[in-house]
């Protein structure tokens, strides 16, 4: 692949001829002399991109429109808008790659942190991907502390020789994390309104592929109503919620909220449900079991962040303390 990029005073250009996430992470770690990394995507093939620039802010912008992955002034760290399918859609796209992607025949390798005499990592001239909870195997001195949530995402690093910590300063940017040192080690933790940002996104492209095929409109609701639901999350809520096993976010409903009436469209949507085909003696249908929610008692609705999955919880009717959910 023929890639140029050159700089000339304070103008640079990029004349990147599209490819995969590592040909992207080199190029623009040839550029700007640092090391970069890249939350591997959905995308098999990244757009090109061709184009000028005068400023780090305006290489960022234009990168992100040819290329579709966004940066970050603080690090070369880029992914895309929101989170990729693999990470956290599995009832979506089955395989976590098609088996014609160049990801899905990629094998994942442990991290290796190794320093030579001057102080930099030994990087593996062979692209490889490496997932981001595997960091905690590593030690740089001191213990490395990545939140439960994140670890699947697959990484993709430059080949750059470099120092660790710019390493992990990127691998920091990509992923949407704050990264903090301590004489206790190196922290990777949430930054809430990151998450908020890529969490949204992706939820935003999956209404859009549910509202096309039509064909689910239980879906559509519980969709809307996670989006709600991550929005409404305070900030500590979010930060805890990542890293508690299971990754789990539970918040009651209140009223007159664009979270209750999000909960109120699921619930009167779910009782319209014509599936009971599958039902056993004894079981309660959709539309029994949304009758039997007391509304007009407290309500929580539990979210699993790393599966995209949520459910109601509440009391039964004129049953004291008896409860449901769904």
């Amino acid at each position: 692949m023929n890639i140029v990029a050159v700089i000339l005073a304070n103008v640079g250009s990029i004349a990147f001829q599209g490819g995969n996430a590592f040909e992207l992470a080199d190029t623009i770690s040839g550029i700007w002399s640092t090391p970069a990394a890249l939350v591997v995507g959905d995308t098999v093939t990244i757009r090109p991109a061709r184009f000028r620039w005068s400023t780090r802010r305006e290489f960022d912008l234009r990168l992100g429109q040819s290329t579709g992955y966004e940066g970050s002034v603080k690090a070369l760290g880029l992914s895309e808008p929101g989170w990729p399918k693999y990470f956290l859609a599995r009832r979506f796209n089955g395989d976590k790659h098609s088996k014609d992607s160049f990801y899905y025949r990629l094998t994942v390798k442990p991290w290796s942190l190794t320093e030579d005499a001057d102080g930099n990592l030994k990087q593996s001239p062979i692209p490889s991907a490496h997932r981001f909870g595997d960091l905690k195997a590593c030690e740089l001195g001191k213990p490395i502390h990545v939140p439960r949530f994140y670890g699947p995402l697959e990484i993709a690093v430059s080949t750059l020789k470099c120092k660790p910590v710019e390493l992990l300063k990127a691998v920091s940017a990509a992923t949407g994390t704050t990264l903090k040192e301590s004489k206790h080690g190196w922290k990777f933790e949430c930054d809430p309104a990151e998450l908020r940002h890529r969490m949204d996104r992706y939820l935003l492209d999956r209404l859009t592929e549910a509202d096309a095929d039509k064909s689910d409109p239980i879906l559509l609701t519980d969709l809307n109503l996670e989006r709600e639901a991550v929005q409404a999350a305070s900030d500590e809520e979010l930060v805890a919620a990542t890293e508690s096993s299971p990754c789990e976010l539970s918040m009651p409903i209140l009223a007159d909220t664009d979270l209750a009436r999000a909960a109120f469209e699921r619930i009167r949507i779910y009782s319209q449900r014509q599936d009971i085909s599958g039902l056993k003696p004894g079981m309660y249908s959709p539309r029994q079991t949304a009758e039997l929610l007391d509304t007009n008692r407290p309500v929580q609705l539990v979210m699993r962040l790393d599966l995209g999955t949520l459910y109601l919880r509440g009391f039964v009717k004129g049953q004291g303390t008896a409860g449901i959910q769904f």
